[in-house]
């Protein structure tokens, strides 16, 4: 009789997650990310130059209308809150609820997204260091307006923790648009209930309009989050899979196989 049936024996990407381990490796994970995305920071004159290099690619692209939209925007002081407190707190929110739901509820798929989350977040620092940005909001001359300042909501930053907390410069590739895509395609993948799957497809174009709508980023940077999800979405898949033949058991002999 095979000993395949036996918990212990089983591949590590056939065993079932256990909760505690998993917040504990979230935990770890982001704390670590917020360290190394803190201590990533580059000088505000690097930063600038590469502002403005991005600023020449998207007008050579013809997709520089970050500030008509914002001015836009600005005319009604209401969608201005509203995409502030978007900003601000689905990407903390809806990120770890839908990885809740999918530990809970879809046990099957939970670990390939997790590792797929983790990847996009992990390329996400790669290019912080490589590619230091500063957000348009910062760029002097531009005529951005910082709405988190102007028009401050449930979710304020005051420039006290900008400093303190995070990298100002971590701006390419945009982790809101990575994270969004993610929620959205592990939605999508995994839930059949029309409603979801529709507010699912309408996630991450709702997060391009907060992110640069409040002066947080440019065109090019919700491009650079939709690259690194991309990316993870070939890693992660393929990762998982080598480890999944490594960690096969070998088939037994045919002479001890039970009849």
């Amino acid at each position: 009789m095979t000993m395949l049936s036996e918990p212990e024996a089983l591949p590590i990407g056939r065993r079932k997650p256990v909760w505690w381990i998993e917040i504990l490796m979230a935990y770890a994970f982001y704390f670590a990310y917020s360290r190394v995305r803190g201590k990533g920071r580059a000088s505000g004159l690097e930063a600038l130059r590469n502002a403005r290099k991005l600023i020449q690619w998207e007008h050579s692209l013809g997709i520089y209308h970050e500030h008509t939209f914002q001015q836009l925007v600005l005319t009604n002081d209401h969608v201005v809150l509203a995409l502030n407190t978007f900003y601000g707190v689905a990407h903390f929110i809806v990120t770890p609820a839908v990885a809740v739901f999918l530990f809970r509820k879809r046990q099957h798929a939970y670990r390939l997204w997790r590792n797929v989350l983790a990847w996009t977040t992990a390329l996400a620092l790669v290019g912080y260091y490589v590619f230091p940005l500063m957000p348009p909001r910062l760029v002097p001359g531009l005529g951005f307006t910082d709405t988190m300042l102007t028009h401050p909501s449930t979710w304020k930053i005051t420039p006290i923790p900008i400093w303190n907390v995070g990298n100002p410069y971590a701006a390419m590739p945009s982790l809101h648009i990575g994270w969004a895509l993610w929620v959205c395609f592990a939605l999508l993948a995994t839930v059949k209930n029309p409603w979801v799957r529709a507010a699912a497809k309408v996630y991450p174009v709702m997060t391009v309009i907060a992110i640069v709508g409040t002066g947080n980023h440019f065109v090019l940077d919700a491009a650079g989050g939709a690259l690194v999800f991309a990316a993870a979405m070939v890693i992660a898949p393929a990762l998982q899979e080598a480890t999944a033949r490594l960690t096969r058991p070998a088939p037994m002999p045919a002479v001890l196989r039970s009849e």
